[in-house]
């Protein structure tokens, strides 16, 4: 009797534990706005205000200068 009430416990807890939520929740991405955030970063760097960033301009911003090279 001992025995088939251990056997029936541990498939209890085998069940209420694989019964739980299988993926936590969806992480929401933020919203962010690209021309707003071009037109910062241009207000920014762009020091001579020739809408353009030159090299001198963009060692202040390793970012963009890294993603330079793909545009």
């Amino acid at each position: 009797m001992k025995k088939i009430t251990m056997i029936f416990c541990g498939l209890v807890l085998l069940v209420s534990v694989g019964c739980g939520p299988s993926k936590p929740p969806a992480v929401i991405a933020p919203s962010f706005d690209p021309a707003a955030i071009a037109a910062k970063s241009m207000d920014l760097y762009d020091k001579n205000g020739d809408k353009k960033l030159d090299a001198e301009e963009l060692k202040a911003t390793p970012a963009i200068a890294f993603s330079a090279k793909t545009i």
